[in-house]
């Protein structure tokens, strides 16, 4: 099993523990959340690209997971600072931050193993997951990964991209879901934590899906050992 735990310690002491357990072969979230609030219904402000039969399925996979995280934090504002921990099986990372820069990350989590078919694209990520990532390593992380999928695509016989429009189709997805999310979130949130927490994961998805190829040329000066002439050529 793969575990990711995160504690916040607020000014006044109060801690809030979040544990979660990741199948180790399937990175699906493992201990799901029993809470089934109304604003998590499929059909309640539903993404717009959402491809869950709604005849099948009651409930919105992210929404009902995140719901305990969401009840949590609906009266904390969101840059109240708290000391937030994150232990995984490979390290400890803490942080005095405000709390939507936690809530950020540990959403993060949420969103890529519920079981969403939109956002699972992203699932490879999270075993790699670094807290309180900066766009430009979120950047490394993602367009590497959409590349490794795409090499792991050839080496099975499948058609296979390696320019980024497939990236920035998935952002482009991505975006739709966050606007979802974000009218769920409205109803259920007194505060702003969990609004501003994934209106921070929504600058991104816009950032790439707008431009996906000049956002990672950003990081071609970090290259220029590979980008010399092969004298040998």
């Amino acid at each position: 099993m793969i575990t990711y735990q995160y504690a916040f310690t607020f000014t006044d002491g109060v801690t809030k523990t979040f544990d979660i357990a990741l199948d180790p072969n399937t990175l699906a979230l493992q201990n799901r959340s029993p809470t089934y609030p109304s604003w998590a219904r499929l059909d309640h402000a539903a993404c717009e690209n959402c491809p869950l039969d709604r005849t099948r399925t009651e409930y919105c996979p992210i929404a009902v997971n995140i719901a305990a995280l969401v009840e949590s934090f609906k009266d904390v504002i969101s840059y109240e600072e708290a000391e937030i921990v994150v232990t995984t099986d490979d390290r400890i990372v803490s942080k005095r931050t405000a709390v939507q820069n936690g809530l950020t990350s540990i959403l993060g989590i949420y969103m890529v193993t519920s079981g969403c078919p939109v956002l699972d694209r992203l699932r490879p990520m999270v075993r790699f997951h670094l807290p309180f990532a900066s766009i430009e390593e979120t950047i490394f992380r993602s367009s590497g990964m959409y590349l490794l999928a795409q090499y792991f695509r050839k080496k099975r016989g499948l058609a296979a991209a390696f320019s980024f429009d497939g990236l920035s189709k998935i952002y482009r997805e991505i975006k739709q879901v966050n606007i979802g999310l974000l009218h769920r979130l409205k109803a259920a949130s007194n505060q702003d934590a969990n609004l501003n927490a994934l209106a921070i994961l929504d600058i991104f998805a816009v950032t790439f899906h707008d431009s996906t190829e000049d956002s990672v040329d950003t990081l071609e000066p970090l290259f220029q050992v590979y980008l010399k002439r092969d004298e040998n050529a």
